[in-house]
């Protein structure tokens, strides 16, 4: 790209040949005039091919700047990818890691329950034998 200072001046130039072309009109014989519009459309073509160097770099700009603002986002969703099945990985094992503690746990709690009933079993077992013994034996009380 052409830089400002460079842009204006040649308008600054350019300004001033249109403004002695203006007041030269009278001056200047038929020839001349034709020469000068011979000059024009020379400028004019000059002009648009410029400018469509400077549309066309500016499309290739545009289409680098896309390209490379997809990829930076591509590389951006696949790094948040990668990070949101490390944490479903890591959930999972802190799932797993609880579910293991709950079952413990709960195998924990359904042993000291089972001694308890086996303690309660063997009491009452206890208890029958005692009372079958007391039952079985010659009572002192029929004497």
């Amino acid at each position: 790209m052409i830089p400002l200072s460079e842009v204006l001046s040649e308008l600054a130039e350019r300004v001033k040949r249109f403004e002695d072309s203006f007041t030269d009109t009278a001056e200047k014989g038929k020839a001349a005039l034709q020469s000068r519009r011979q000059e024009l459309e020379d400028e004019f073509e000059r002009k648009k091919e410029e400018f469509d160097d400077t549309i066309a770099q500016a499309q290739e700009g545009s289409r680098s700047w896309w390209a490379e603002t997809r990829t930076a986002v591509e590389r951006q969703v696949t790094a948040m990818r990668t990070d949101f099945d490390q944490w479903q990985k890591d959930l999972k094992g802190k799932n797993a890691e609880r579910a293991a503690e709950n079952a413990e746990e709960n195998a924990s709690a359904a042993m000291a329950l089972a001694n308890y009933f086996l303690n309660a079993a063997e009491w009452a077992a206890v208890q029958a034998r005692l009372a079958r013994a007391e039952a079985d034996e010659p009572s002192s009380a029929t004497d």
